[in-house]
């Protein structure tokens, strides 16, 4: 009977993009008419063939193989799925569907059942950045990856667990030299090591800069001009601690967890105040202030890895905002969010610098 037969999905994604092409040519000819696909549904279908081709390519580019671009292709391959899934029960259910067009669209093939026992990860791409090795590997269904490193390809040592791909080796190099690494990785389900090792992946470290074993934290100072509101009040969000010296001869300390705290600092008379901020600064990754006079200091601190800005109700001038969305967009990231409600709204150049962080995947909120 119509309905009763397991329809066919593949696992890998290379695969999941031909046979989702191929489905949904299959859907858009006479089939449509046959099986009542209504105009809605198809451009649905049509559009998340599109999508999920560019969600693929995208999280292959070396410039944007981050975490974030591949939980959106992740994403993109989900709601895709469960749309076309959909579609293919309500049609095998009607009694009119024939097998032979199932053939066609290509939903019998067998499902093996996965091993446990013999899985062994696959490793789809190595890619060395300056200080950076970054290794996009297979997840399928599987929870994550137990990965294990070495120098020699002998003794091996865990790096961690890595649930998202693809996996990121920050470690500095040991010497001012390219180092040979090797990594191993073996798939984890419950928290649990399963299957074989996968085959050992190698890669020669670039430098950026000598080694040097590091002494003094990271610095940044921050000029404040105060004239009627004696009141500062600075935000962060990331991880490590940090030590801001307000300038006034106060000096507090902040112990960041991955969530945003705030320190308002109430000065005894107007003036100029250099706020020193020191602390491992890549490791920040919200900026939040409430004093239009410290705004267009705090552009040092917004470098590549900062990825939310929350400034509303500052009053901040056309040109401050505008300079603000120029240094984000001149830093190429993707995917953040810069709240100005409250504020003047951005002209001109920052109007441009706007569309451009926008396309890039930025929620920007103006007035």
């Amino acid at each position: 009977m119509p309905g009763e037969k397991a329809i066919y999905y593949p696992i890998r994604e290379a695969e999941i993009l031909s046979y989702y092409h191929n489905a949904v040519t299959q859907l858009a000819g006479t089939l449509a008419t046959k099986y009542g696909i209504t105009f809605d549904t198809m451009i649905n279908l049509q559009t998340h063939d599109l999508n999920m081709n560019h969600a693929y390519e995208l999280a292959l580019e070396q410039k944007n193989i981050t975490k974030a671009s591949t939980l959106a292709k992740d994403i993109t391959f989900a709601q895709a799925k469960i749309d076309l899934l959909r579609e293919l029960d309500r049609i095998q259910r009607l009694s009119n569907f024939e097998e032979t067009d199932a053939e066609k669209i290509g939903i019998r093939k067998s499902k093996r059942r996965l091993s446990l026992r013999k899985v062994k990860p696959v490793v789809l791409q190595v890619t060395v950045l300056k200080e950076r090795v970054i290794i996009d590997w297979f997840k399928g269904e599987l929870d994550g990856v137990l990965v294990s490193g070495s120098y020699d390809n002998k003794n091996f040592a865990e790096l961690g667990r890595d649930n998202f791909s693809p996996f990121e080796d920050r470690r500095l190099n040991k010497t001012t030299q390219p180092e040979m690494r090797y990594y191993t990785f073996r798939y984890l389900k419950n928290d649990k090591e399963v299957g074989l090792e996968s085959n050992v992946v190698k890669a020669v470290t670039q430098i950026l800069t000598p080694y040097i074993e590091p002494v003094e934290p990271d610095e940044v100072v921050l000029t404040a001009e105060l004239l009627a509101t004696l009141i500062v009040e600075l935000g962060l969000n990331g991880i490590g601690t940090f030590d801001i010296h307000w300038g006034d001869g106060e000096i507090e300390t902040m112990v960041l967890d991955g969530s945003s705290q705030f320190l308002n600092h109430t000065y005894s008379q107007p003036g100029t105040y250099d706020i020193k901020v020191r602390g491992t600064l890549e490791e920040l990754t919200e900026v939040h202030s409430n004093s239009s006079s410290l705004i267009r200091f705090l552009l040092p601190l917004i470098a590549s890895h900062i990825q939310e800005i929350i400034l509303q109700n500052n009053l901040l001038s056309a040109d401050m905002v505008n300079q603000l969305l120029m240094t984000v967009d001149s830093l190429g990231t993707s995917g953040g969010v810069i709240n100005l409600i409250g504020n003047a709204s951005p002209t001109g150049a920052g109007l441009i610098a706007m569309a451009n962080l926008q396309a890039r995947g930025w929620t920007i909120l103006v007035s």
